[in-house]
């Protein structure tokens, strides 16, 4: 078995079939291949999202300026209190870097371990982990 270096975690995240979090499809293969050290750059994207029809029914009647703070700051606020449980995790690996909030999305791009994006998949609070393209976004669709 030379050359396999799978931690525990990360055979247990790409075992799981739960719905708590999940690595893209295409971060699997990279995580799995990767060694303990490396650094992965993902999108990690929160099960949490405004409500469409309650922000519609709360800016009603706003002018367009007004209309565009309230939602940033909205869309702002979802991501600070939703992104709490992944800035615990990521407060735990000296190694995570790179983080922005992406709160248009509600979403944090970063580079990371694989165990640490095993962690990150297991939280409920967590749609989706995807790879990062580069520039913030997903590499692949999902």
């Amino acid at each position: 078995m030379r050359g396999i270096r799978w931690s525990l975690p990360v055979l247990v995240l790409l075992a799981s079939t739960g719905r708590a979090g999940s690595v893209a499809p295409d971060l699997r293969p990279g995580v799995t291949s990767a060694g303990a050290d490396a650094r992965i750059p993902v999108v990690v994207l929160m099960e949490a999202f405004p409500d469409g029809k309650r922000m519609l029914d709360d800016v009603r009647g706003m002018t367009r300026e007004r209309r565009r703070e309230h939602t940033v700051r909205a869309l702002k606020a979802l991501a600070e209190r939703s992104q709490a449980p992944v800035r615990a995790v990521l407060a735990e690996d000296p190694g995570a870097h790179g983080a922005r909030v992406l709160w248009g999305v509600n979403g944090i791009a970063l580079t990371v371990t694989p165990d640490t994006i095993a962690r990150l998949a297991a939280l409920p609070e967590v749609r989706w982990v995807l790879h990062d393209g580069g520039r913030g976004e997903p590499a692949g669709g999902v």
